[in-house]
């Protein structure tokens, strides 16, 4: 055989591993892809060839080559063997990567992308993640590249013919190597928004593969259409003032001196559906009866939704007010060198102490960095908190503990200089689920399942309970305002309908400020920061493309899933890959004129746009 007619053979094995990883995929998500009919699902089969091609030649390209070289010497096992056992360490590298995506998928209901390098800096949670939950996977791993290698040997183990028209041979791999790299014969080579070009995002999912959406999030986006508008046209469609620094804006102060203590909950995939008092009437779940007490107490926001669906996200979004956008980096990834609002800091020129604490460890995310560069004055971490609970395993809590992290908040906030601004990122309702006291194991208990979600969200309630119970006997507690949301939803035990994806709880918890209040407002993570401004009473200005919830006058929320973008009004939703439009529907009995979708499709591109276009030039603040 000859190495031309090898080096085909060979890509075809090692695509097995991109069969496999899709096929996993739709077997272990059926209920996502249920609502593709027979010929998509085989078109999703087929077109991820184009895919999976595209991305794996791109990787062996230089290895075929040298496998091929129309030389003499290249005509040996020797010469031959060693470049395709380095392709085959690729590749099993690339299905590792491939079955990691496919465990990502569970979590986030799409392929893993530009959030990458911030999960690479969490390496320690991955591997525990991976060896507390995944332990078959990494079995059937290592089945299959055991399989593979043999079939590799046996291939390298045929004799190596002399070829005929070898430089030919060499020049036909060229033009291969480059249609399949580009995966089109058109001029731009294909990228991540061509798998959506039906406009059904449940099939281009099928269609992707986790190691093409990672390199082409990876690479410069210039590929990525975001010029819609000329600029003055951007600043007409958001009701904005054509100047150097548009978003830039203040509040008047109230007519008070007065100054509340505020505390920013960003409690960890709390699920608007598995929190009863804002989930659906027809399922309880009964695992939340102390937050749900409270709600009936407080302003509930029943349309409120996360920007993302990552905790970093979750803390970009409500702590600086900047959008997440494939293609910019993230806080604690390069976005803190462009100027952007620092509450911290303004909260301390306000006569503000400001303290921020989270469960996971301290680099998790870069938040101990984010902390500095927002301006809060003190910042503790897992490092930094004892354990005080009895619990049956104290490592289990790989993720920290909502306890203990929430006592020892309090302890910090009763010495804190009144007023004080706190927030609090909570981290034990993060899979894989630890068990913790049999007294929380309502359901039957998993690490990588929803009655192991349900059980810590039973823990993390109490832990709040106690927290609450302890604040009401200080002297701070009647003039605090508690605000409590998710960093994110939970989609993992759930069919992935555009509106879960987003939907989290709000709640504004102050008895003895603001009276009890049922909130339509439709809101989101880029609304908390002006928020915080406006209960500060604060004259500062800030720059947020969100707006305080007790002034917002438009109903929308701007979001992103991390490969496509979305706008969320209390009459309908619509998404779009940023080159067409993906899906949209009303939320309401009534159905939307195309008119209305349109204008909905300009605001969400314009606020895309502008993000772009502010990051960039540095002009989001001054």
């Amino acid at each position: 055989m000859t190495r031309f007619y090898k080096s085909f053979l060979l890509i075809l094995v090692f695509l097995i591993y991109f069969f496999l990883a899709r096929l996993i995929l739709y077997i272990q998500y059926h209920d996502y892809f249920a609502t593709l009919t027979f010929i998509q699902v085989i078109q999703g089969f087929i077109n991820g060839i184009r895919f999976d091609l595209s991305i794996f030649l791109t990787i062996i390209a230089i290895l075929l080559l040298l496998i091929n070289l129309p030389l003499k010497f290249a005509e040996t096992k020797r010469w031959v063997n060693p470049f395709v056992w380095i392709m085959y360490f690729i590749a099993c590298i690339s299905f590792l990567f491939l079955l990691g995506d496919v465990g990502y998928f569970e979590q986030v209901k799409r392929h893993i992308g530009g959030e990458i390098m911030v999960i690479a800096n969490d390496l320690d949670f991955v591997m525990d993640m991976a060896l507390t939950g995944y332990k078959k996977e990494i079995l059937f791993y290592l089945t299959v590249c055991g399989i593979v290698f043999l079939l590799v040997r046996k291939i390298l183990r045929i004799q190596i013919l002399e070829a005929k028209y070898a430089f030919i041979k060499f020049i036909i791999i060229i033009l291969l190597l480059l249609i399949g790299t580009r995966g089109t014969f058109s001029r731009k080579s294909i990228n991540i928004i061509d798998a959506f070009t039906s406009g059904n995002s449940i099939l281009g999912n099928l269609s992707l593969n986790g190691l093409f959406t990672t390199f082409h999030a990876a690479m410069k986006t210039s590929d990525f259409k975001r010029d819609y508008f000329p600029a003055k046209e951007v600043y007409k469609i958001l009701n904005l003032e054509d100047k150097e620094f548009p978003l830039i804006k203040s509040y008047a102060k109230k007519d008070t001196n007065k100054k509340y203590n505020i505390i920013l909950f960003l409690m960890e995939s709390w699920d608007f559906r598995y929190v009863d008092s804002f989930g659906t009437k027809d399922k309880k779940f009964g695992v939340t009866p102390y937050f749900d007490a409270m709600v009936p107490k407080g302003i509930k926001f029943n349309n409120f939704y996360s920007f993302g669906q990552r905790s970093i996200e979750g803390v970009q979004s409500t702590l600086i007010g900047i959008p997440s956008l494939l293609g910019l980096p993230w806080m604690g990834n390069g976005l803190e060198v462009n100027n952007f609002t620092k509450i911290g800091s303004i909260a301390q020129e306000e006569g503000y102490s400001s303290i921020l604490i989270q469960c996971f460890k301290r680099r998790s995310y870069r938040v101990d960095s984010i902390a500095k560069a927002c301006g809060f004055q003190y910042y503790f971490a897992k490092e930094d908190i004892p354990t005080v609970y009895k619990y049956n395993d104290p490592k289990a809590g790989k993720y920290g503990w909502d306890y203990d992290t929430l006592m020892f908040f309090k302890d910090k906030i009763d010495s804190l200089p009144k007023p004080f601004l706190g927030c609090l990122m909570t981290g034990t309702t993060h899979g894989p689920f630890p068990r913790i006291d049999p007294k929380f194991e309502k359901y039957p208990h998993s690490p990588m399942t929803l009655g192991g979600f349900l059980n810590t969200l039973c823990y993390a309630d109490w832990s709040l309970h106690e927290f609450m119970s302890q604040a009401e006997k200080t002297d701070w507690f009647k003039d605090t305002i508690f605000i409590f949301t998710a960093d994110h939803s939970l989609i993992t035990f759930k069919n992935a309908k555009f509106m879960d994806k987003f939907s989290i709880p709000l709640l504004i918890y102050a008895p003895y400020i603001f009276k009890p209040e049922v909130n339509n407002t439709v809101g989101s993570h880029l609304d908390i920061m002006p928020t915080l401004m406006d209960l500060m009473n604060s004259s500062h200005s800030f720059a947020s493309i969100g707006e305080s919830l007790f002034r917002k006058k438009e109903q929308l929320a701007f979001v992103s899933d991390g490969l496509y973008i979305g706008l969320i009004t209390d009459k309908g939703f619509l998404t779009h890959s940023t080159e067409r439009r993906l899906s949209y529907g009303p939320l309401t009995s009534e159905n939307n004129s195309n008119d209305y979708y349109n204008d909905m499709e300009k605001k969400m591109l314009a606020i895309y746009q502008l993000t772009y276009d502010l990051i960039e030039s540095n002009k989001w603040d001054k």
